[in-house]
């Protein structure tokens, strides 16, 4: 639209309108990356208009405007066309976006507030607004062999990786209840990984158990370390 206004006023003030008619097709191309279908035939039936104005206010001759007037209109319909095909891919991509919400929030369910001897609080802070969907994955289960727990991330994002995240957070529950060693529960999650992923796919994650008071086994695969936050507020990483 500003596009159009200024060279209107050019036009207006400084006349040579057949120098200045061509540029009106700048402003449906640009309404385009931004308005709807509707928006851009607006602006592109305003250029039309001032550009029938000024080409006959400047003496233009008939067939040099026509050509230059269908070739706006013809501007105007792809610049339509071209929104209508951006507006429809951003629907697409919202709609897979929000199944792929839901499938995160089904999988990271919350975590009751006390487990085993723990009182537990989870709190999940996407690194950027476009990193909310992924394979972020944890989970925290009481087992017969104290309480274990998984901290981990899939490689990528999207609907892909939750589902790795799925299998992962599946094999580890399974895995967590019925293998004493939590090795052997690691063992099992790579096993399944290497059955499922392809060979650029990958899973970091912090395996961690509690079998007896006072005793912590932490197996890091790959992951960011975890912190220890002690009671006089000191934070060490747990290698």
């Amino acid at each position: 639209m500003l596009i159009v206004s200024l060279v209107a006023l050019v036009g207006l003030v400084g006349g040579a309108g057949m120098i200045w008619l061509p540029l009106l097709a700048a402003g449906p191309a640009l309404a385009a990356a931004t308005s709807g279908p509707l928006g851009v035939l607006c602006v592109g039936l305003l250029a039309t208009g001032l550009g029938t104005t000024l080409g006959t206010q400047d003496g233009v001759p008939g067939t040099e405007l026509a050509a230059v007037l269908s070739a706006l209109a013809a501007v105007t319909l792809a610049s339509g066309l071209a929104s209508a095909l951006r507006g429809r891919r951003e629907r697409v991509l919202a709609a897979v976006r929000s199944v792929a919400e839901a499938a995160q929030h089904a999988l990271l369910t919350p975590v009751p507030p006390t487990v085993g001897p723990f009182q537990v609080a989870v709190r999940y802070s996407a690194a950027a607004a476009e990193a909310r969907i992924g394979g972020d994955l944890y989970a925290l289960v009481p087992t017969p062999y104290g309480v274990r727990l998984i901290v981990g991330d899939v490689r990528g994002k999207g609907l892909p990786a939750v589902g790795t995240a799925a299998l992962v957070l599946g094999v580890f529950r399974e895995a967590a209840y019925d293998e004493p060693d939590l090795l052997a529960v690691v063992g099992r999650i790579e096993r399944s990984l290497a059955r499922n992923l392809g060979s650029d796919d990958f899973v970091t994650a912090v395996v961690a158990g509690y079998p007896r008071p006072g005793q912590l086994e932490v197996v890091n695969c790959g992951h960011a370390p975890p912190l220890l936050v002690r009671a006089s507020g000191d934070v060490a990483a747990v290698e």
